[in-house]
């Protein structure tokens, strides 16, 4: 099966919102590689990112939503949270 990595991201002066609709499990393979690219991507440029980690977090929108499912960025799984602020 072949997943095609299109993640939409926003970026806001020091902030960054990486996002996709999630359906199946190419999806979430998407998010991930997009999570990683965009920490490729900060590497390529010299940009330090803020610590700690533990500041980035994924929500999740919807009925029927898997909170099961890890993201990772830099070797450390984000946490789910139920905020947008």
């Amino acid at each position: 099966m072949h997943c095609a990595a299109h993640s939409e991201i926003y970026l806001f002066a020091d902030d960054a919102k990486l996002f996709k609709h999630i359906l199946n499990g190419c999806d979430r393979q998407s998010l991930q590689e997009g999570v990683n690219k965009l920490y490729e991507w900060t590497q390529r440029l010299l940009l330090k990112l803020h610590r700690p980690i533990s500041k980035c977090k994924v929500i999740s929108f919807g009925r029927h939503v898997d909170k099961v499912h890890k993201y990772n960025f830099i070797d450390n799984d984000l946490c789910y949270t139920q905020r947008t602020s």
